[in-house]
């Protein structure tokens, strides 16, 4: 007896594609070729690998070196870049870029464009993710059990999340205020949450300020401080996951309007590598990174202060001064920076031995942190142009706040 077997119904994977949009990311080339200014509208936002076809990947990152030395990036000066380019032949060669530009549209759409190119990529993204979640889940290996699997997914989709915030970039520190004094004056009412610098400025503890338990004096003292701190031209990106290219891209339009007198990176470990290095050594994608940004502060002229990570060797010793060595992945940054200096504060370690109350080191011990517990050692342990030092400043730890030490017996005569 025959059993009549009903077809097996196609599968998605056999009629679906992942997303991705030829006609924008040419428009996008296109208006570049046209309009150089148009790179730097972008640049900022995407990278080669946000590109479907491997040959626009191509032509994006040679229009950013051409671009990048200041040079003119057209049809004409990017066909030696793709002289012996197989997949640039199969669409007519080096006259496809000629194609581009003349079919571009307003400079003014690229933004749109990269938009558009953006969001396909990041669903590109999720779509692998997904694809991998399902297939592992299939197919786990022995030791791996499906909360580290669900853990793993969480990191990759944070990952992502991370790394696609679109249109970000450097917003004025007057935006950043009003959004921090919103904060201060819920926390003036209910728990919340604010940005250091109002803490510091207005001198309020940010422990207070944190649990909403400021008064009305020290509301006022916010207030005062972010109406004189919104004078100033101090702008902030905290969008994550950022690339070494994007944070030039962006440096290079707020220097175009000439609001750009210094770079301070929060940190350097947080940085990346272009795509091309993403995935190989770390130490190596440090490297890029540091001699991107020197290179950055070179360009723009203006100076880069980069803050990074210590290892863990602090801990390891005795002596818990930090030097060159315990810079993490320390090579290059050692070797590319100009100075290099270090705060270090005895008082924090000397708080973490603290002897109890009825013990006999306790009354020296607390002698000891009376005299010590306001100081902090600026370490100078590289100058390129100059001698290392030691500078002894003073430290408000409930502002973390660092400011220029007044030593009793250094004080002015007063005068009648």
């Amino acid at each position: 007896m025959n059993l009549a077997v009903a077809p097996k119904p196609p599968s998605p994977a056999d009629y679906r594609q992942v997303p991705f949009d030829v006609e924008a990311e040419q428009a996008l080339l296109g208006a570049i070729l046209v309009n150089n200014d148009a790179f730097e509208r972008v640049s900022g936002i995407l990278e080669a690998e946000h590109f479907h076809e491997p040959m626009h990947q191509r032509v994006f990152e040679a229009l950013g070196r051409v671009i990048r030395k200041g040079q003119l990036a057209s049809p004409v000066t990017l066909r030696p870049y793709f002289a012996l380019d197989a997949a640039m032949k199969d669409v007519g060669g080096a006259d496809y870029l000629s194609e581009l530009a003349r079919f571009s549209p307003s400079v003014i759409n690229a933004t749109d464009y990269a938009r558009m190119i953006f969001d396909l990529a990041q669903r590109r993204q999720l779509i692998k993710v997904g694809e991998e979640i399902v297939n592992v889940a299939y197919d786990p290996p022995i030791d791996l059990s499906p909360s580290e699997q669900i853990e793993e997914a969480e990191k990759q989709l944070y990952s992502i999340s991370e790394k696609g915030r679109f249109g970000g970039g450097f917003k004025s520190f007057r935006q950043a205020l009003t959004g921090a004094v919103e904060f201060a004056e819920r926390a003036y009412k209910s728990p919340s949450h604010i940005t250091r610098i109002i803490a510091e400025q207005a001198q309020v503890s940010g422990s207070k300020i944190r649990r909403g338990k400021i008064d009305e004096r020290e509301m006022t003292a916010i207030i005062q401080a972010a109406t004189e701190l919104e004078r100033i031209p101090f702008f902030i990106d905290d969008t994550g996951g950022l690339a070494i290219a994007q944070i030039a891209g962006r440096s290079r339009r707020l220097k175009r309007s000439g609001d750009l007198g210094l770079i301070v990176v929060d940190y350097l470990q947080l940085l990346m590598g272009s795509g091309s290095k993403r995935n190989e050594n770390r130490v190596q994608e440090v490297t890029e990174i540091t001699k991107g940004l020197k290179t950055l502060a070179k360009e723009l002229s203006v100076p880069v202060i980069a803050l990074s990570q210590l290892s863990r060797g602090v801990d390891n010793r005795e002596d818990k001064r930090p030097v060159l060595a315990d810079l993490r992945e320390s090579g290059s940054i050692e070797q590319d920076a100009d100075q290099v200096m270090f705060v270090y504060r005895e008082a924090y370690y000397l708080e973490t031995k603290a002897p109890s109350d009825t013990s006999p080191e306790y009354a020296e011990h607390k002698v000891k942190m009376d005299r010590i517990s306001h100081l902090a050692d600026v370490l100078v342990e590289k100058n390129r142009h100059g001698p290392t030092a030691k500078i002894e400043v003073a430290f408000e730890r409930q502002y973390t706040r660092f400011h220029d030490l007044a030593r009793e017996d250094h004080l002015p005569v007063q005068t009648r």
